[in-house]
C-alpha cells in the first residue's frame, strides 16, 4: 500500500479490498514483481476505491476480482470492477469526511502525485507522513485561506499539505 501512499490503516479507503489484493498477490507470485502487472493491480485497487465499489456487500465482487484479475493480468478481458468503475465529478462536492472511501483515495492518490507539504515544500513520502504528521484534512486547494493560523498565503503549489 505504500506504493500508493496509503501509509496508515486509518487513512485506507477500503479494509475490504485487501483480502482479494493479498489473494491476488499470492495467486501470482514472483509475477507481481513486474511493474506493468503492479500498474494493473494498481488500476484495479483504484477503480475500486474511487468507483466505491467495495462499500457494499462484498462477498460475490472479492471472489470474482481475485479470478478476475489474475486472468486479465495474463491476458485476460479487463475485470467487472474496472469496466463498472465510475467516479462522477460531481462526486467532489459532496466529500466531505475522513470516512468516505473517496476522500481517502483523494488524499492518497494527492500525495502519491506529488503534493508538497505547506511549511516546507517537500513532496509527502513515508519519512515526511510520519516526521511531520500529516494527516488526511491538511490537504487543501491553494486558493483556501488559511485562517487558523492568522495569515493567507499564495502558493506556487496545485495542492499543499499543512
Amino acid at each position: 500500500m505504500h506504493e500508493q501512499h496509503v501509509f496508515s490503516a486509518r487513512d485506507l479507503p477500503y479494509g475490504t479490498q485487501l483480502i482479494p489484493l493479498a489473494a491476488i498477490f499470492v495467486e501470482l507470485g514472483k509475477e507481481a514483481h513486474n511493474v506493468h502487472v503492479r500498474d494493473q493491480i494498481a488500476r484495479w485497487y483504484w477503480c475500486g476505491v474511487l468507483g466505491e465499489l467495495y462499500g457494499g456487500a462484498t462477498e460475490t465482487r472479492i471472489a470474482r476480482d481475485v479470478v478476475e484479475v489474475v486472468e486479465w493480468i495474463r491476458g485476460g478481458a479487463e475485470p467487472t470492477t474496472v469496466r463498472d468503475a465510475h467516479f462522477a465529478a460531481d462526486r467532489l462536492f459532496t466529500l466531505r469526511t475522513r470516512n468516505s472511501a473517496a476522500y481517502k483515495g483523494l488524499h492518497a492518490l494527492l500525495m502519491r502525485e506529488g503534493a508538497r507539504d505547506f511549511l516546507s515544500g517537500v513532496p509527502i513520502d513515508i519519512q515526511t507522513y510520519y516526521g511531520e504528521s500529516i494527516d488526511i484534512h491538511h490537504i487543501r486547494r491553494v486558493d483556501y485561506p488559511i485562517k487558523s493560523k492568522g495569515y493567507r498565503k499564495k502558493s506556487t503549489f496545485p495542492v499543499e499539505c499543512e
